[in-house]
């Protein structure tokens, strides 16, 4: 048994949806967008299944909290050090919980992913009819020049405000970003496709991770 299935069972994680056989089947079909919805990435399906964990181990604890404050919590439990993280780790202690005993019990990304491909065998159609490959290119290359050429209009306004001296005369770029949907790694779209990959750890043929 995977970590993903035992806090599936330990806490009782159920689906969102009478759509839905079980969380399993939720995993599976939200990744894969069989349900009809956009498929989503392993980094979406992991702050979703965490979050219901998380919120069942504070009603576990007693700790009433809003769904809102879920996401906070656990943007700060699962970020960097940082004094807004010092004083949650506080406030949780008063509930009998520990912040990085916690953080250690919430699976990465890598770890949902195993529990999707390796536990459940689950698969994912990723088969298109793509336009041609420069055509593609030049779509993404217009997207920035629509993007630069946007923020070259709003500029001036911090310039004529006093807040950023020189703005309009400023020259604007804009580089399209992609991040592995595994882990943090992050490098422009167009080095990614021209190297066929974005990260090599997770994607060394540039389609594993999709």
């Amino acid at each position: 048994m995977c970590k993903v299935d035992s806090l599936i069972k330990d806490f009782s994680i159920t689906s969102p949806g009478s759509q839905y056989e079980d969380t399993d089947d939720y995993l599976i079909q939200r990744w894969t967008g069989k349900d009809g919805q956009t498929a989503l990435g392993y980094k979406k399906l992991t702050c979703w299944f965490n979050k219901r964990v998380l919120k069942a181990i504070y009603d576990d604890a007693g700790r009433s909290i809003v769904t809102s404050h879920i996401d906070t919590e656990y943007e700060l439990i699962t970020g960097e050090d940082s004094i807004k993280r010092t004083e949650l780790a506080a406030d949780l202690e008063g509930d009998g919980l520990d912040i990085d005993e916690i953080a250690k019990m919430l699976p990465s990304h890598g770890t949902v992913r195993k529990h999707l491909k390796v536990c459940l065998g689950a698969e994912k159609d990723v088969s298109t009819t793509p336009r041609p490959r420069m055509k593609r290119i030049g779509s993404l290359k217009q997207a920035e020049q629509m993007a630069a050429s946007k923020a070259g209009q709003i500029l001036p306004s911090f310039a004529k405000a006093g807040e950023l001296p020189l703005a309009e005369e400023a020259d604007v770029a804009v580089e399209i970003k992609v991040e592995c949907p595994v882990c943090d790694t992050r490098v422009p779209v167009l080095a990614a496709i021209d190297r066929g990959y974005i990260c090599r750890t997770h994607s060394p043929m540039g389609t594993d991770d999709q």
